[in-house]
Order: structure tokens, then C-alpha cells, then sequence
């Protein structure tokens, strides 16, 4: 079974991800993948060099924060890198299921908007209320206007809904998302997403 998890910047994937891996999921993070193309896929580097050689260091590394600053600003720079990297991360995560088995997620912010649903069995979206991804997220060090840019870039709230099987509100104790994911996992009827 492949279930696909997302959510917005500071819903709470990561940590729903760790706990699904200590419930025995394997997990394939969009994220990590991508972090790992930035430092190791060198006809990626020479792509990103050839574009925007100012956030590529002396030393051959991407500076993500340079880039994310650049293509944020620029919505053709955001799609031609997009096109670029989802590309690789297909080939990616096709690898990672043709090689693994049992219980699987895909960690994807851009989970629908991507379309790496279709590689899903079942999506899971997590969501809390903007008060508190706002708090989360800028507690990493974020801006408020950063965190208004990406949120700008990603689905609503309302449109993973309406497309997922399960939800997840990761403002309740650590327990009980425990509790709802291994409810999901055993196949229970868990749609637990908020009405329009």
C-alpha cells in the first residue's frame, strides 16, 4: 500500500512522517530527494550554474536560500527549475517503489500539484490552523512574507481536501495522531476531512 502525505510549509509532514516510520513505514521524502539532487546530480548543478550561477558556491554546492530567493521572485525561473528537478524526483520515487514493498509513503509538499498522486494508493493531507503554521514556520527562521510567497505557490487547504481519503489536524496530541494514522493504515473508514 502507498499512501501520499502532504500539506502546506509547517502542517506537520515531517513529524507525521516519523511517526508513520515507526509504525513500519517506508518513506520516500520529495524534500531529502531533493536536498540530495542539489548536492550529488551534477548535470542538475551545471542546469542551476547556467541559469543562476549566483547561488552556486565556489565549491560546486547549490545555496538553496540564494535559489528559493531568485525563483520565488520569478515564476518562469520557479517553472523551468520545477520541470527540471520533478523530472528527476519521478525517476526517483518509480526506483523507490520498484524496490520496496509493503507499506510505503510519499512525503510530497506538492503531492497534487505535481501529480505524484498518481503513484498513490491513498493520499493523507495534514493540515493546523494558519495561527499555528504561522508560528511553526517562523520559529524555523522564516519571514512572514516568505511564508506568504510559498503559501501563494501551493494548494488551499480546501483543495487537498477535496482530493484526499484521509486528514490529519496536527494540533491534537501526538497520541491520538498515532492513533489516526494506524486507523488509516489498517484500512479503517478514517475520512476525517473538514467540510467545505
Amino acid at each position: 500500500m502507498i499512501y501520499g502525505l502532504t500539506g502546506g510549509v509547517g502542517m506537520g509532514k515531517s513529524t507525521v512522517s516519523s511517526l508513520a516510520a515507526k509504525l513500519g513505514a517506508r518513506i520516500w521524502d520529495a524534500d531529502a530527494e531533493t536536498h540530495r539532487l542539489y548536492e550529488r546530480d551534477y548535470d542538475l548543478l551545471g542546469f542551476i550554474d547556467q541559469h543562476w550561477s549566483a547561488c552556486v558556491t565556489d565549491d560546486y554546492r547549490v545555496d538553496r536560500k540564494i535559489l528559493a530567493d531568485i525563483v520565488f521572485e520569478d515564476k518562469d525561473a520557479l517553472k523551468l527549475l520545477t520541470a527540471r528537478v520533478k523530472e528527476r524526483l519521478e525517476r526517483n520515487v518509480q526506483t523507490f517503489i520498484e524496490n520496496t514493498s509493503g507499506l510505503r509513503i510519499l512525503d510530497v509538499p506538492l503531492l497534487f500539484e505535481g501529480g505524484f498522486d498518481r503513484f498513490c494508493d491513498e493520499t493523507i493531507v495534514v493540515h493546523c490552523s494558519p495561527e499555528l503554521q504561522r508560528d511553526r514556520v517562523l520559529a524555523r527562521g522564516w519571514s512572514e512574507q516568505r511564508l506568504e510567497k510559498v503559501c501563494s505557490l501551493q494548494w488551499t487547504n480546501e483543495q487537498r481536501f477535496a482530493r484526499a481519503q484521509h486528514c490529519i489536524d496536527t494540533s491534537i496530541p501526538m497520541s491520538d495522531i498515532v492513533e489516526m494514522l494506524g486507523a488509516i493504515f489498517a484500512h479503517a473508514d478514517t475520512h476525517s476531512c473538514p467540510a467545505d
